[in-house]
């Protein structure tokens, strides 16, 4: 299938070359679905098999994190869970908001210390400074070690 290189426009055959020939960058497809990254040469999304047939390729080097509902499906917003860690952060509501169960309990728990507000407050402004792609970093690579941590047991 020929396809046009988001960076220099120049139409190759995606199904011979994984990069643009003129311009050599290489180009990835992000599903839709799962929001997996995967070369252009599958006729399928190799994770959850949705073809990509109407995909058209980014540029891996340009290539930003999809949303964050494609992330973890419920669209976790970073000023809401600013919002919750400054106003309910004490007892640990913005992280069972985030999907952290095991340290919203903690915070719950420990409540009556103030450790967790003060905690809480950090990180409340710590999301607010956060620019929306490095939420959707950290929302992934939380994601990414609540599977390994499931694998393990």
């Amino acid at each position: 299938m020929l396809v046009e290189c988001p960076n220099c426009h120049e139409l190759y055959d995606n199904a011979v070359d994984d990069a643009c020939p003129r311009c050599t960058v290489t180009h990835e497809i992000v599903c839709p679905k799962c929001g997996s990254t995967y070369s252009p040469s599958f006729s399928k999304c190799p994770y959850c098999g949705v073809n990509n047939d109407a995909f058209v390729p980014v540029p891996a080097a340009t290539l930003l994190y999809p949303s964050v509902m494609y992330i973890d499906g419920k669209g976790k917003d970073r000023r809401t869970a600013a919002m919750l860690a400054l106003l309910l952060g004490g007892f640990g509501i913005h992280e069972f908001y985030l999907g952290n169960t095991r340290a919203g309990i903690f915070m719950l728990l420990f409540c009556w210390t103030g450790i967790p507000s003060a905690i809480a407050i950090g990180q409340g402004i710590h999301y607010l400074r956060m620019t929306d792609d490095a939420f959707v970093q950290m929302m992934k690579v939380m994601r990414q070690n609540e599977e390994l941590r499931k694998s393990i047991r």
